[in-house]
């Protein structure tokens, strides 16, 4: 690794203060999503995403069905923050968890994003080939630091 990569870790690793926000990204038929337009997202400094698999029985915080591991292995996170793609095409299988108590669970992928996201232009794009099905949702859980430690020095 890098040496920036180094200095940053302790301090997102074991921020003391995190917050984390639960999206919900529902299925409409589309093989491209867009993320939902949420302004708390907007400015934060994000440091970290999960996305929640699916178990036997598991539900959105709506209570619509998670998303398949077929699909979700075949789904692609561009993000976008000011004026530049901070993540493209990423592999979300790459972040995600199963919530069933296993290990990773309580993990997140560490991302240093300190203008937050851009709503209108991040999205989830599936690939061709693997059958959608609407109203089905994938549940991302982004990790942020509060304002008043957005650009605070590295704790530790």
């Amino acid at each position: 690794m890098n040496g920036l990569m180094q200095q940053m870790d302790p301090h997102f690793r074991a921020h003391p203060a995190r917050y984390t926000h639960t999206e919900e990204v529902v299925m409409d038929g589309q093989r491209r999503i867009q993320l939902n337009d949420n302004n708390l997202l907007q400015n934060k400094h994000i440091i970290g995403l999960a996305v929640i698999r699916k178990l036997t029985n598991s539900k959105s915080p709506s209570g619509r069905t998670i998303v398949s591991d077929v699909v979700m292995d075949a789904a692609f996170l561009t993000i976008r923050s000011g004026q530049r793609d901070t993540l493209r095409d990423f592999p979300i299988a790459l972040a995600s968890k199963k919530a069933d108590g296993t290990a990773g669970v309580g993990e997140y992928m560490q991302l240093s994003i300190p203008g937050g996201i851009v709503p209108n232009s991040s999205y989830i794009q599936i690939a061709d080939g693997v059958t959608i099905t609407a109203n089905e949702s994938f549940v991302l859980v982004w990790y942020y630091l509060p304002d008043e430690d957005a650009n605070c020095q590295n704790p530790l």
